[in-house]
């Protein structure tokens, strides 16, 4: 057993509705086109519904696809996507002998599991850590953006129940947002121990208190410089202590609010003894949890993953910030002809990738 952290981004999916072709409705969620669109994309062969795009400044090209839905229950869906790399030789040796084991040909693709977690209630939207890193933001976007005209049966039944001040449109009935970034001094709280902390200020906002007006004076007369090219970066260093976790905290609420100062960061130890540098401007929300990994690149137990999952959920709940559900609306109650109609076109799009066979490198249909 190989017990790791699993490192999650944190995204939430809002179902919006539009009025003039303007949202009417925005941070609104509504599982019903979530689950039709799940239900298309189970329908779909892995031809059909995989993703695949180039990646910057190489030749090769990533992959990504919905591969299964393990658990749907009243409060969540649990699942996996897989990912992999394409499009580039690769050899594998034996680190023992140094010998070659193995080429991976140009069409040759190692698939990864990427778990995701998608609550009902709100559309928090969990995805795992991707070995191949081909799932971020913007594919997610297009992922969900690729399959939506397999929607079209309940976007239309949606419309002529409702009125014109709550429509979907084509291509615009899921959106996936990032979680608001962390805020950088509610992380501080959760830090056990500081061991530095720094700040960059410029040279007009330096205290004679640090002693270094004079250096900087020098430094003035030596080499011409001017107030605007200085800025100084002021590091306390070995300060470890819980108890000066509230001084750094206050001491950088006052510093946030002068202008003068900037690049706020802080190196400090969490109570699961994990050592973090934090800056002011916090990247996208993300999470991690302890996991078996076993020998492989992604964790091997699904429960494991799934429970502590939902667990972070509904512990975390409040960070995910407000969501509404989408009111004075109505959708469509014949559930299993719309189901059957999704099915119809998802099997029709299957036909196109059915009648298609390599030939040098390209795809022609078969009949042809």
């Amino acid at each position: 057993m190989t017990i790791k952290l699993y490192k999650l981004s944190g995204y939430r999916l809002i179902t919006p509705k539009y009025q003039k072709m303007k949202v009417a409705s925005d941070n609104t969620f509504d599982i019903e086109i979530l689950e039709y669109w799940i239900h298309a994309i189970k329908k779909l062969k892995v031809k059909a519904k995989m993703y695949s795009f180039s990646t910057a400044n190489t030749n090769g090209k990533k992959t990504m696809y919905l591969d299964k839905v393990i658990s749907d229950t009243d409060e969540y869906i649990f699942g996996f996507f897989k990912t992999g790399i394409y499009g580039t030789i690769q050899e594998f040796y034996n680190r023992f002998n140094n010998s070659k084991t193995y080429e991976k040909s140009k069409n040759e693709t190692s698939d990864a599991v990427v778990y995701f977690y998608l609550y009902k209630k709100t559309g928090v939207f969990l995805v795992g850590y991707d070995p191949n890193h081909a799932i971020n933001i913007s594919s997610l976007k297009r992922y969900f953006t690729r399959f939506e005209f397999l929607l079209e049966p309940f976007r239309d039944k949606f419309n002529e129940l409702n009125d014109k001040g709550q429509q979907i449109y084509r291509n615009r009935m899921i959106r996936v947002l990032s979680l608001p970034p962390i805020e950088f001094f509610e992380e501080i709280k959760n830090m056990e121990k500081i061991k530095e902390a720094s700040f960059v200020v410029n040279r007009d906002g330096v205290s004679d208190t640090f002693d270094i007006i004079k250096e900087l004076k020098e430094l003035d007369e030596n080499k011409g410089l001017k107030s605007k090219d200085v800025e100084i970066e002021i590091s306390l260093k070995n300060i470890s202590g819980k108890k000066l976790v509230k001084d750094i905290e206050r001491l950088f609420t006052i510093l946030n609010k002068d202008e003068t100062f900037d690049d706020l960061k802080v190196k400090g130890k969490y109570n699961t003894g994990k050592m973090k540098t934090i800056r002011n401007n916090m990247p996208i929300r993300t999470f991690e949890i302890n996991v078996d990994y076993g020998n492989m690149i992604y964790p091997i137990n699904h429960v494991e993953v799934k429970q502590k999952l939902h667990d972070l959920n509904m512990t975390e709940m409040i960070l995910f910030g407000n969501v509404f559900n989408n009111t004075d609306i109505e959708f469509p109650s014949e559930v299993e002809d719309l189901y059957n109609e999704i099915s119809k076109k998802a099997r029709s799009y299957n036909k196109r990738f059915y009648n298609l066979k390599p030939y040098r490198g390209k795809l022609f249909r078969k009949n042809k």
